[in-house]
Parts: C-alpha cells; sequence; structure tokens
C-alpha cells in the first residue's frame, strides 16, 4: 500500500485523476460493464467461430431491450422466465451455457477487484476494501459493478442473446425465436412503463426580491447521505441548524437514476436529468443547459465527482482522494471554502460535496459504524465551518443549506427501490430564515436551485423548475405567496387564451349544458320578483346565457372574473341586456343575492376556503349555491381509473395549452410582473389548474389532489344543505370528438361500465 502511495505521489496530476476516474466508471456503470463482459465471455465460449450477421442482429437487439428497460431490475423478474423456456425449448448445451457463466461471473470480480477494489483500498488506507465490497456485492441491487446479481445477469442476457443467434438455425425455428424476441422487447417497454419517473415539484417560482436576502449562500452537500441514519444520530451541529433555521420533514426527493453526477447537476440547475444531459456517472455527458454558476459567480468543491458534472466554464477547487485519502480531503475542502469567502468576495455562491460518507458506505455498508462515524465527522467540520462564519461577521449575510444527492441502501443506490435511497436531508437556516421551522410541503432536490436563486436574489436558471419554499421565511413578501401566485396565474392565463377559450373547451359548455338547464328549471322557479344572481369565475358569459336560455326573470345579474379579456367575451354574449353588470373586483361587494353561482372556480384556487366563507357572506337566508366542474379526488383513488386516465393524456385528452397561448402568457407575465421568470405549459397548469389531480403533470395524475364531495360541502359550506349532488366526467367532450355524438355516446356508456364516480362533482345548496 505504502509503495502504490509513493509511486501515485510522484505522477499525479489532475489530469491524470479525471482520466483514471472515467475509465473506472466506464467499466464500473452497468450501461458499458455489459458490453465488455457479455462479449468477452461469448468470445470466450465459441473462440470466435459463430455467424456474424445473426449475432450482429442479436447484439443490436440485446442493446436495445437493455437501454428501453434502463437495466432496471423488473427487467429481470420478466426476462428470466422468457430465458429459462427458451434455453429449454431450444436445447441449448449446459456445458455452453455454464461457460458464458463463469466467465461473467470472473468479469464481474476481476473488474469490482482491480477497477473499484484497488483504487478504494487506496483512497481509504484499508486493503480490505476489495473483499468486503465483493461479500456485500451478493446482496446490493444498483447498475454499477457493485451490484453481483445485476451485473451477472445484463452480461449474461447479452452472452444469451448471441448465443441463440450463433446456435439456432432461425430457418427451422423462425416462429420460437420470433415469440422469445416479442416477450423480451415487451419485458423491456414494461420496465420502461413502470421504473420510477422523474417529477418536478408543483410550480412556486415567485419573482426573485429586488433586494437579496442573503450576500451569499453556502451549499453543504453531504454526498450519499442516508435519511434514516441521518436522523437517527447525535449531530450537534445539525441539531443547531435546525434550531436556528428551516428543515425537511420527510427529505427531499432525489432524482433517477439517484447517482451523484445527474443528482448533484439536478441541484444546480433545477431540472431533471433528461434536460440538463447526465444521466449517470459515466463518460461522455455534460450539462446542457443553464445552471446556478451561469448565472451567479460560484465556486464548487469536492472530488473529482465535481470535474466532472461541471462545465468547464464552471470555478472548481478538486481535493484528490487518492493523495489525501478519503479522511483528510473533506477537511481541505473546508479550509478552501475559507480561504474563498474572505479572498473573493465578489463570489456569492459555495458549492461543496462532502465524500467521506458516501465512500464508506461504498466500502462498509450504509448502516456500518464507518458510515455513522463519518456521519459524525461532516457534522463536527460543518459546526467548526459555521463557528468560523461567526467568529469573522459574516454569519447574518450568509445562508447555509445541507443537502444531500441521493441516499444510499446496502452498499449502492441508483434504482430509488428502497426509500434509503430515494430521501435526502434539507436544512437552511441564516437571518431572516424561521427558526425551528418545519417545512411539510413535498419536495425535491431540483428545488434546491429555485431557493437559492430566491435567496440571493438572481434568476432562475432557464430550465430550473419546482419551487420556493416561502414559508421558511420570516417576512416574505406579498408576490411569494402562494395564494398571489395563484391568483395572477389565473388571471394571465385567462387573458392569454381569451379569444379561443369557448372553441376550446367543450367539456364545459357540452358536458356542463344540460345539467345546468335541468337544475335552474327544477329550483328557480320565476316569481314575483327578479333574482339577483352572483357569478363568480364568470368566464366567457356561459351560465349568463343558460339564465338567458331559461326564461327566468333576473333583476340584477353581477359577471365577476379575474380576467379583463373573458369579461370581454363575457359582455360580448350578455353586454346587450341592462340587468348585467361586469366587475374585476368584488372587494366592496357587500350585498346579498338570490343565487351565487360558481362553474369550474374552486379548484383553481390556492385557498378554497376563503372563497366559500365570501360565498356564505353574500347569499341571502336561502338562497342557493351552485356550482359544477370541481374534480372529484375519490375517483382517482382507483388505481384502474388512474391508469386510464394517464392512457388518456399520452392519447391527447385533458385541458391543454397551446404553444401560441404559453409564449402569450410568457409575454404577458414579463409585461406585469417583470422580474418573473418564464414558465412552460406544465407549470401554468400545475399553477392555474391548483387541486385538480388530472392537469398536474403532462403524463401522470397527482391522486392526492381534487376534493371529496362530502368533505367539500361539510368543510367550506357547514351552513347549507345539499339539494343536489352528483359526479359525472366530461371525458369525451372534447373538441376532438365534437361532431361524433355516437362514439361519445358509446365511450360515455364504457366509461359508467366500469367505473361507479366520475372525476367531476356539480352541486346545488341552499343557505339554511
Amino acid at each position: 500500500m505504502k509503495f502504490l502511495l509513493n509511486a501515485l505521489s510522484k505522477v499525479y496530476n489532475e489530469e491524470i485523476e479525471s482520466l483514471c476516474t472515467r475509465i473506472l466508471y466506464f467499466f464500473n456503470t452497468t450501461d458499458t460493464y455489459f458490453l465488455v463482459a457479455g462479449l468477452v465471455s461469448f468470445f470466450a465460449a465459441f473462440s470466435f467461430r459463430f455467424p456474424i450477421l445473426p449475432c450482429a442482429g442479436a447484439l443490436l437487439f440485446a442493446v436495445i431491450t437493455v437501454r428501453i428497460a434502463d437495466f432496471f431490475p423488473y427487467f429481470i423478474l420478466l426476462a428470466m422466465p422468457v430465458i429459462l423456456c427458451a434455453i429449454f425449448f431450444f436445447q441449448i448445451p449446459v456445458g455452453l451455457l455454464s461457460t458464458i457463466l463463469l466467465v461473467n461471473a470472473a468479469c464481474f470480480f476481476i473488474v469490482q477487484f482491480f477497477f473499484m477494489g484497488i483504487p478504494d483500498a487506496i483512497v481509504s488506507r484499508d486493503p480490505r476494501v476489495p473483499f468486503l465490497k465483493a461479500l456485500n456485492s451478493i446482496l446490493t441491487i444498483a447498475p454499477t459493478t457493485v451490484s453481483f446479481v445485476v451485473s451477472l445477469f445484463f452480461s449474461f442476457y447479452l452472452s444469451f442473446c448471441l448465443t441463440l443467434a450463433a446456435v439456432v438455425p432461425s430457418g427451422k425455428r423462425a416462429p420460437a425465436l420470433i415469440l422469445t424476441g416479442f416477450l423480451l422487447l415487451l419485458g423491456s417497454v414494461v420496465t420502461r412503463a413502470f421504473r420510477p419517473q422523474n417529477l418536478f415539484s408543483r410550480f412556486l417560482k415567485p419573482d426573485v426580491p429586488e433586494k437579496p436576502l442573503f450576500r451569499r449562500v453556502v451549499i453543504l452537500n453531504i454526498d450519499g447521505a442516508r435519511k434514516d441514519i441521518f436522523d437517527s444520530l447525535t449531530l450537534p451541529a445539525i441539531d443547531a441548524l435546525k434550531k436556528r433555521g428551516a428543515y425537511h420533514v420527510q427529505g427531499l426527493e432525489t432524482v433517477y437514476r439517484a447517482l451523484t453526477n445527474p443528482a448533484f447537476a439536478s441541484i444546480l440547475t433545477g431540472t431533471i436529468p433528461m434536460i440538463h444531459g447526465i444521466k449517470s456517472n459515466n463518460f461522455g455527458q455534460t450539462i446542457r443547459t443553464e445552471g446556478l454558476p451561469d448565472v451567479v459567480p460560484a465556486i464548487a468543491y469536492g472530488s473529482m465527482h465535481v470535474k466532472h458534472f461541471s462545465k468547464k466554464t464552471w470555478a472548481t477547487r478538486i481535493v484528490s482522494l487518492p493523495r489525501h485519502s478519503v479522511y483528510k480531503s473533506d477537511d481541505i475542502m473546508v479550509r478552501w471554502i475559507k480561504e474563498d469567502m474572505v479572498e473573493k468576495a465578489g463570489t456569492r455562491l459555495f458549492i461543496a460535496d462532502f465524500s467521506e460518507a458516501d465512500f464508506l458506505a461504498h466500502a462498509y455498508g450504509s448502516t456500518s459504524n464507518a458510515y455513522k462515524d463519518a456521519l459524525r465527522r461532516i457534522d463536527k467540520r460543518i459546526g467548526d465551518f459555521t463557528g468560523w462564519l461567526r467568529e469573522v461577521g459574516l454569519e447574518d449575510s450568509t445562508a447555509i443549506i445541507i443537502c444531500s444527492d441521493h441516499g444510499i441502501s446496502a452498499i449502492d443506490h441508483s434504482y430509488l427501490i428502497a426509500s434509503s435511497e430515494k430521501y435526502v436531508p434539507f436544512i437552511m437556516a441564516g437571518k431572516g430564515i424561521k427558526q425551528g421551522f418545519k417545512i411539510e410541503r413535498p419536495g425535491k432536490i431540483m428545488d434546491i436551485c429555485s431557493m437559492t436563486s430566491f435567496l440571493l436574489g438572481v434568476p432562475y436558471p432557464s430550465s430550473a423548475r419546482g419551487q420556493v419554499f416561502t414559508e421558511v421565511l420570516e417576512h416574505p413578501e406579498d408576490n411569494a405567496r402562494i395564494e398571489t401566485i395563484v391568483k395572477n396565474f389565473n388571471e394571465l392565463k385567462y387573458d392569454a387564451e381569451a379569444d379561443t377559450y369557448t372553441e376550446k373547451h367543450a367539456e364545459i359548455r357540452e358536458g356542463d349544458k344540460e345539467w345546468w338547464d335541468d337544475c335552474l328549471s327544477k329550483f328557480c322557479a320565476a316569481g314575483d320578483r327578479g333574482l339577483k344572481v352572483l357569478d363568480i369565475g364568470c368566464g366567457d358569459g356561459f351560465i349568463g346565457e343558460r339564465f338567458l336560455a331559461s326564461g327566468i326573470r333576473v333583476e340584477k345579474f353581477v359577471c365577476f372574473d379575474l380576467s379583463k379579456n373573458m369579461l370581454a367575451q363575457a359582455k360580448k354574449r350578455l353586454g346587450g341586456n341592462a340587468a348585467f353588470v361586469f366587475t374585476e373586483d368584488l372587494g366592496s361587494l357587500n350585498e346579498t343575492f338570490d343565487v351565487v353561482t360558481a362553474s369550474s372556480v374552486f379548484h383553481h384556487l390556492a385557498d378554497p376556503a376563503a372563497l366559500a366563507a365570501k360565498v356564505d357572506r353574500w347569499t341571502a337566508s336561502g338562497g342557493l349555491v351552485f356550482g359544477s366542474h370541481e374534480p372529484n379526488q375519490k375517483a382517482f383513488r382507483n388505481l384502474l381509473f388512474r391508469a386510464g386516465a394517464v392512457l388518456y393524456k399520452r392519447l391527447g385528452g385533458g385541458i391543454t395549452i397551446d404553444p401560441g397561448t404559453v409564449d402569450t402568457f410568457n409575454r404577458l407575465l414579463r409585461e406585469r410582473y417583470p422580474r418573473s421568470a418564464k414558465v412552460c405549459r406544465e407549470e401554468i397548469l400545475q399553477t392555474v389548474e391548483y387541486h385538480s389531480p388530472l392537469e398536474q403533470y403532462d403524463f401522470a395524475v397527482d391522486a392526492t389532489k381534487g376534493f371529496i364531495p362530502e368533505e367539500f360541502f361539510s368543510r367550506y359550506f357547514p351552513g347549507f344543505e345539499v339539494l343536489d349532488s352528483e359526479t359525472y366526467t366530461t371525458f369525451f367532450e372534447r373538441p376532438f370528438l365534437s361532431g361524433h355524438k355516437n362514439i361519445q355516446s358509446a365511450l360515455r356508456s364504457m366509461f359508467w361500465l366500469f367505473f361507479r364516480e366520475g372525476n367531476l362533482f356539480r352541486f346545488v345548496l341552499r343557505k339554511k
């Protein structure tokens, strides 16, 4: 060991270490390792005597299917029965299979020992590490050569596909070969459909403050911080930061794959691997979108990982684990940060990656004493650093963020199968952040990017999504409140699409028309005097038209909408009647009405209770409240319904916003709120359709959103009796189905054949 260290110190430089690290990960990552081991084992069994064209086709097929499956372990479960049946049916020689398996296993242990074990022994200064990792690899599930099962299967799968092409005459057994290929391809597609999906947090990016909340932010990332172990330990510095700051109760959810480079890139860019471009720790991947160091002067510190996920233009300081050992490298990094904070006053963001805990978890296990002791030592370093900030007078102007890129299970991570991989600690402290505050809103590691931008008062990176935890601030500005953002987005969205709203929303005009006509006829019989009506969220005047069509006498009809452009559309439809009044402001309204209506309103609000209280005040004794088109959460509790809803969205159903409307929305956003960030279609829908289960994500539903009708009535309208209530659906009232009544009728019948609950509900209430 000492000889290796002496030799290393003579030839070491950063470029050599970077190259060596890339080579290690080429052989360590299953995506590339399976090609090496699979081909080596196949060549060992066949001695280069095989039909070239069929084997080339088999190689292509194997690569395509595992890429589709993304090397996820579900594919192992689905593919193994097919492989075993094929071995039996095609009578593949046992000796041949044994040779392939043995060579694959040998490749695994050779690669693990020489490309992971020895380097890890050097870094840890412990020659036992290669043998411990070999033992622990048997029970580890990850897409690396730290996992024996996963590595052996995928390399053997490649060898098996090549073997079929080499030994089975395709002309004689073509149907069986085609069936085998089809089943394996189907297994890969099913695996991809059910692997973890990277979803963003609900949108909440308020305008960044004109005056920065902090002069600088320090992100202290504890690489591989397994939250359950982290929370179970006595960590004085961490506990002190929790008391004088805010912390996330559940922990932030990391990205898939949960590897250092993709996860850290997500922290710095605020987006998912598919967008920022780094999907694994392997070579050939760079960040291709804007990150925090592009919008604010920053320095990133840590091991060679940091150099590999950073852009070439970003400032980094890399500490060598082989040269200094994993036990000393974090101390060197902290010393550098202190130096730079004093000497480089223009730098406003300092990003540090503590390596020790992650490395020792890989070496000894994520429940080992070595791992726990590493977390305790990191805690001591953090305590030393925060104490230093206090001593040099930088504490009040500095925000501290404690986080992690991923958790860990056994000795590795990536698949998010275990919660110990999935959730990571998140703590933030600084002057102006609430003390001892518990963050309970679900969050993801991408939110760290938006939170950092907000604290520094700098623009959000262009692809950053997610949210800012505004609730942690002692004095949040009004434009940082959820209610204000949701109100503003509703106004902008309907201003942007007012001209085309009618033609694009048949689900309201056609889906609710008959019910409104029936209810108005049943509950609003004409009396001696005309009715006073308040229509909240009048839109383009749909409810007003139903009243006019019913012939009901109206004394006064107040149309209210946040959107000036939607009010203009309503005036075109209803403005010829003297009883109609149009307003954008109900703040001074102090009269009561016989009827209050709200079509598709409550789920657009961050706080439905606030509007319900006003409706109670505006409704006369014995008066009526009509509501429709509110999302019924009960329907989405049905697994089959959720699956059908996702398929429906993938086929183009559901509410959508065309690109032109998104562009108009962003133009209006910049005009009215110049400091706001540009938003995408999904962010608009998440905010405007605030409580809608169906509209939170492009290709997913959120079954925690929506209302349960019975609870909706008892919670928001306790002083009312329910005269009428029903669940229904307007899935089939879409523009692309307009004019196809027979198809709509057949689809509606099929819907009610399978489901007892509609995804929407409507109601009539009477004030007691």
